[in-house]
């Protein structure tokens, strides 16, 4: 089972890769596997496998529907209401990325209540001490320098850092405070963009990501850079099917001289690219000798 467990892992992490479709073939070979292999002593390798299969699509309705059950939450967990992290990560794929196919069981809300509380992680702008920390409010000065509004949350209660998020009307430019439409933080509550919008189809909303190095990629052979891996790519897909855009900033931009800079310019650079992908006209600017006009373009000091 513990070579199971590695050789999903190994999986799990190439889920960016452009041969996705040969991979998913090694990943059901192991998943008729586990379907033979139920063992309560090995239950940490047996759910790590089936959470790293999920990171390329690979899974059985029947499998996590057991996983799930409250008959097995309480064989396992007796009457503790903190389960392990993997728990959830199967819950919320269930619930975003199956939620037209599964119809089993979900975790109970006061679980996710309770993980939110211990987990939540918002960055420290008092003490910025930790390096991730002023990464990501370097990030948010910038983000509010461009588009004015913002706002950390978690869309995604289970995963532990906040991301940024900013509302803009895609015809005017503007953007608009939804700060006060966001849920309570610790309610582990699911976000999807259309509660925020209010249904506007002229509304779009960016979630600036922040990229931990060990998640973010670059592939030389096709010569791309920054894709990211793993849990991280899991993440940008789960926020997309939520109805976001997902910017994902690398920390690699903290290796550079001018980094305030270098936030900007690759924000402006992704969030035109996210215009063009939707089939807007629009286009967010970079313009030092002028402030005033913001329409059609966003003009930025």
């Amino acid at each position: 089972m513990t070579d199971l467990e590695y050789i999903s892992r190994v999986l799990s992490l190439t889920n960016y890769h452009e041969d996705i479709e040969t991979i998913k073939k090694f990943g059901f070979l192991i998943l008729d596997e586990m379907k033979n292999r139920i063992d309560n002593e090995i239950l940490g390798n047996y759910v790590n496998v089936i959470r790293n299969l999920t990171m390329i699509d690979v899974y059985d309705l029947e499998l996590m529907d057991n996983l799930l059950s409250p008959k097995y939450l309480r064989c396992v967990y007796k009457k503790s209401k903190q389960i392990d992290l993997k728990m959830y990560e199967i819950d919320g794929y269930c619930r975003i990325n199956l939620k037209d196919t599964y119809n089993g069981n979900h975790l109970p809300d006061v679980y996710m209540r309770k993980l939110c509380f211990l987990i939540t992680w918002v960055p420290d702008r008092v003490n910025r001490y930790k390096k991730f920390d002023r990464f990501s409010y370097d990030i948010e000065d910038v983000v509010n320098k461009l588009f004015v509004h913002s706002q950390y949350a978690h869309a995604i209660p289970y995963r532990k850092y906040a991301d940024l998020f900013v509302c803009m009307d895609k015809i005017t430019l503007k953007t608009i405070d939804i700060s006060k439409r966001f849920p309570p933080l610790y309610e582990g509550h699911f976000i999807e963009a259309r509660s925020l919008t209010k249904d506007d189809p002229n509304l779009i909303i960016f979630a600036f990501v922040t990229g931990r190095t060990k998640n973010i990629v670059n592939d030389d052979r096709n010569n791309c850079e920054n894709i990211p891996n793993g849990f991280m790519s899991q993440k940008i897909e789960q926020l997309k099917m939520l109805g976001f855009h997902p910017i994902t900033v690398p920390a690699r931009l903290l290796k550079e001289i001018d980094q305030q800079k270098a936030i900007e310019t690759f924000i402006v650079d992704e969030a035109n690219k996210v215009f063009q992908s939707i089939g807007e006209n629009g286009t967010i600017t970079r313009d030092a000798n002028s402030r005033s006009n913001l329409k059609p373009d966003l003009c930025v000091v």
